[in-house]
């Protein structure tokens, strides 16, 4: 994603939200802006995304 947005121009990291789904109604689940539901995969993805990206910064 890092190096996709970088071919792109585009500076901003667009990645989803730390937060947790707590149920289908919040707007975290209608904009599926979550890594996962489960709190140790979230963690997993977010550092590995968060890795992939300082590697990749430009």
């Amino acid at each position: 994603m890092a190096k996709n947005l970088v071919t792109s121009g585009i500076n901003v990291n667009f990645s989803p939200v730390l937060d947790l789904l707590y149920g289908p109604e919040t707007f975290i689940a209608q904009k599926r802006s979550i890594f996962s539901r489960i709190p140790a995969k979230a963690e997993e993805s977010a550092q590995l995304f968060s890795r992939t990206y300082i590697k990749n910064p430009k």
